[in-house]
């Protein structure tokens, strides 16, 4: 009797270990149609995620005519304003370092009260910004509108990919992202077009004017009929406390008094005046003040970059860091060279003449990712975009008053085929090195920080540009005998002199005049194109840094990328 009690026991504990692994798999099998239900819940093609994808298309479109249609409309606001040329650069530097102070906010924010309450938030600043700036009489109330409206950008900027984020799957998501670029690349080309036809027809306020109607539309779709993510259920009060607010406050505190030091010196006031040196002492202790307490704080840093403190993503985040601060300086500062080149030219055609620039880099951003999506191979992209970054960036020191257009033409796509390149790529890096580093990685922490840095950039090129243009205007018209006596009133008000020296008369008794003049802005902008080829080459070394990761940990970047629907099964189960 023992024994047969002893073998029933037996085979039960046997039948339990067996059992046992169908029992997991059952349970694997249970929680792997849950997340197919949920993601095909998420992913779900119907008229509400159209009418979403339309409200970020109208926004994105809206925040990139803003980005690019103003720096061909700064000289003849300073002109009309008669304003100097740090009035007239801070209009797209409140922009931009309002938007990249605010960024990190936004994207906090939008995980406590919702992403649709955060865009309609920033949507209101934005929309509110463009009317104070339409209307206002004098840079004191333009700087005040353009700061409302970076404040509104900056939410545009780093909401639009995380609501794409949460609205679709990881192989979708792609899809959107190159929607989104596309949106960002037809305001980029039309953009600069749209700000000279209205300076030329003398509308320059309609530049405020028009994103009002495409941000009402914005109104009507996203409230009503858009499908977004909606306010955590935890209590909200610690989900707020948890946030950094200190260091918020400290960071953005020090970068603005940086800025403000940076853009006074040399000109506005000396280097050794306490009005220029004062800021940027305070700012740069401030500064440090603030990575102190980002380190030592209990609290979730304002930006949060432990989690992806690999190489591949520091050599990224400073890539991305440096594509922004060229961009923009180019940006800013190729239009005053053709208004300074050709003084007969439309301010319809300077945009025009953006094109071998913005066009190419159009095309090659989709070229990139076409053979990205279909290789996987994202380095050499980057390696090649930088080299002919710095090649395009540093050919610009040839520009004279004599060059032809098939000079700067060729010089211009040379730029623009490296920027093409690395916009599409780092993007891909920025994904492949976060997604590597841990399974359940947080997208939005991985989305802000790219937007971030970029925004931080393109921030840092133009106050770079202005300071170096500036003290180097002054210096050449010092050398001038003819302009020697006004240098310094002229070099303030260096913005304005240009639509001035364009409107001078072609006669003999000021030809000699115009001609120096346009030798003393092209000589200007030459030292800025030093610096962004330099910091071109120093983000070429970094990137050799970068390893080659995939989306799987530990699976080399050569290797044949599944196919679509590969990815998709590897998601879901």
């Amino acid at each position: 009797m023992d024994r047969i009690e002893e073998g029933k026991k037996s085979r039960i504990s046997d039948l339990k270990r067996s059992s046992t692994p169908n029992t997991e798999l059952l349970l694997k099998g249970r929680q792997s149609l849950e997340r197919i239900k949920s993601v095909k819940k998420v992913g779900e093609w119907n008229w509400r995620f159209y009418a979403t994808g339309l409200a970020l298309v109208i926004i994105n479109l809206v925040a990139a005519w803003d980005a690019t249609a103003l720096p061909i409309a700064l000289p003849s606001i300073a002109t009309a304003l008669k304003g100097s040329a740090v009035d007239a650069f801070w209009l797209g530097i409140a922009s931009l370092v309002a938007a990249t102070i605010f960024i990190p906010l936004y994207s906090t924010l939008s995980n406590i009260f919702g992403r649709k309450a955060m865009l309609l938030i920033a949507s209101a600043f934005f929309t509110l910004g463009s009317f104070i700036a339409a209307v206002g009489g004098n840079f004191s109330a333009l700087h005040l509108g353009r700061s409302l409206q970076g404040i509104g950008a900056g939410g545009i900027y780093v909401l639009s990919n995380i609501v794409v984020a949460d609205l679709v799957s990881e192989v979708d998501r792609k899809q959107w992202s190159v929607i989104l670029g596309a949106t960002w690349v037809i305001g980029v080309i039309s953009g600069p077009i749209i700000g000279g036809v209205l300076v030329q027809n003398g509308q320059w306020r309609w530049i405020f004017w028009l994103p009002l109607p495409f941000c009402g539309l914005a109104f009507i779709i996203l409230p009503i009929f858009s499908q977004l993510k909606e306010r955590s259920t935890s209590p909200i009060l610690p989900m707020l406390r948890e946030f950094d607010w200190l260091g918020f406050l400290l960071f953005a505190a020090s970068i603005v008094s940086i800025l403000l030091g940076v853009t006074w010196g040399g000109v506005t006031h000396s280097w050794s005046n306490v009005k220029s040196f004062l800021p940027i002492q305070f700012g740069l202790i401030g500064f440090i003040v603030f990575l102190c307490w980002s380190w030592f704080s209990p609290l979730r840093p304002t930006v949060n970059v432990a989690p992806f403190a690999g190489l591949t993503s520091i050599s990224t985040y400073f890539s991305t860091f440096v594509l922004g601060i060229v961009t923009f300086a180019t940006l800013y500062f190729l239009p005053i060279y053709f208004q300074a080149h050709d003084l007969d030219i439309s301010l319809t055609e300077v945009g025009i003449w953006l094109f071998p620039w913005t066009v190419t880099l159009a095309v090659f951003a989709l070229l990139t990712y076409l053979l990205i999506d279909r290789w996987g191979h994202w380095r050499p992209a980057i390696w090649t975009g930088w080299l002919f970054l710095m090649l395009g960036v540093a050919l610009m020191t040839l520009f004279s008053r004599d060059s032809t257009n098939a000079t700067w033409i060729g010089i211009a796509i040379l730029g623009g085929i490296g920027a093409g390149l690395l916009y599409t790529s780092l993007a891909a890096a920025a994904d492949a090195a976060s997604t590597s580093r841990q399974e359940n990685v947080d997208k939005t922490a991985a989305v802000t920080n790219i937007i971030f840095f970029r925004t931080l950039g393109q921030t840092l090129g133009v106050v770079i540009s202005c300071a170096i243009f500036q003290n180097t205007f002054h210096n050449q018209l010092v050398q001038k005998p003819l302009l020697r006596r006004v240098a310094l009133v002229d070099a303030r008000n260096a913005v304005a002199l240009i639509s001035t020296t364009r409107s001078m008369p072609a006669d003999a008794g000021e030809f000699a005049l115009r001609s120096e003049l346009q030798d003393a802005f092209i000589a200007s902008l030459k030292p800025i194109w030093v610096v962004m080829a330099a910091l071109a080459g120093a983000a070429f070394v970094v990137s050799l840094l970068m390893r080659s990761t995939s989306r799987r940990q530990g699976v080399p970047q050569q290797w044949p990328r599944p196919r679509r629907t590969e990815i998709r099964s590897l998601e879901v189960v």
